[in-house]
């Protein structure tokens, strides 16, 4: 440890950061010297660690929805809901900086508890004024963390409330959580799929056991993870293997959405493979509320030759 801490408190302070960052790098054993840059980001953290707490009751929080498109035509089919925190003195802090401190702490469940409120209650006005259709398909991320809690009696709660059909969310998981083969989590995700709600599970390939979960979790779309298509139009690898993903989900009957679409020659050869649905910033980036309303009565200028909303994903 290399610093210039001016007491023993900060010593250890700075040691006990230096250890996090070489397990985390190296694993056990590892080697960090602690510098000036690594104490900005350790106290950066433990701002926005100790921030984490206010950031639901201080009205910090913010959704934003990323458009799913249906490549037949581009028309809007359903969309990912993503979070987005500005703090009064931090200013915007990414999700890559929050979230994983938020499942950490375990401030993730009450985060996404908010999460999951929010969207459906945003679904309900967009069903109740005609924004969209019951075959729309509102898609929120879960922790493994809110798996372990009454989930599924939450969100029962919240579609009645809001009077929102079952049907119309879906629960998106990464390989990550549904590693856990606990009877709670196993439960949690059973009395989910008997609610009605929908699973689709994320960044499907990047897992060491991505059939595994296929086999042992019925779900009803898996999300091509975007480091795939990023390569589609130079590699031949990534398309054989986006390719064999897409027949795969024929084959089983599960959509399959590519994410991360930000090229039409990504766009174009996609179609060439079949797939039927994506999303991207080649069609949108994320909307406000407001924004994603009026993107659905309102196509973008230069693909004027959108539907508003056609068949989707049941």
């Amino acid at each position: 440890v290399a610093g210039d801490g001016d007491s023993p408190s900060s010593l250890l302070r700075d040691a006990d950061s230096a250890m996090y960052h070489a397990k985390r790098r190296s694993g056990r054993g590892g080697l960090c010297v602690f510098d000036a840059a690594q104490r900005e980001r350790s106290l950066r953290r433990v701002a926005i660690e100790q921030a984490l707490a206010g950031a639901i009751a201080g009205r910090q929080l913010h959704l934003v929805m990323q458009p799913i498109v249906d490549l037949h035509d581009d028309g809007i089919v359903a969309a990912e809901v993503l979070l987005r925190w500005t703090h009064p003195e931090l200013g915007p802090i990414p999700p890559a900086e929050f979230v994983p401190l938020a499942e950490d702490t375990g401030a993730i469940v009450d985060l996404g508890g908010w999460v999951l409120d929010e969207a459906i209650a945003q679904l309900g006005r967009w069903r109740a004024d005609g924004v969209v259709g019951g075959a729309f398909v509102l898609s929120v991320n879960l922790s493994g963390r809110q798996l372990r809690s009454d989930l599924p009696g939450h969100v029962a709660r919240a579609l009645r409330r809001h009077d929102v059909p079952a049907r119309m969310l879906t629960l998106e998981l990464t390989e990550s959580v549904i590693l856990d083969p606990s009877e709670e989590t196993t439960t949690a995700l059973a009395e989910l799929r008997a609610l009605g709600v929908l699973l689709a599970l994320d960044d499907f390939g990047t897992g060491w056991s991505s059939l595994t979960h296929l086999q042992r979790t019925r779900f009803d779309t898996v999300k091509i993870d975007r480091s795939f298509v990023d390569g589609l139009t130079y590699q031949g690898q990534d398309r054989s293997i986006v390719g064999a993903i897409l027949a795969l989900g024929t084959s089983l009957g599960v959509h399959v959405v590519a994410e991360g679409v930000e090229t039409r020659a990504q766009r174009d050869v996609l179609v060439a493979l079949g797939c039927r649905y994506a999303q991207g910033y080649l069609f949108d980036r994320p909307l406000e509320p407001a924004q994603f309303a009026e993107r659905m009565v309102q196509p973008v200028p230069w693909r004027s030759h959108l539907r508003v909303v056609g068949d989707t994903m049941p």
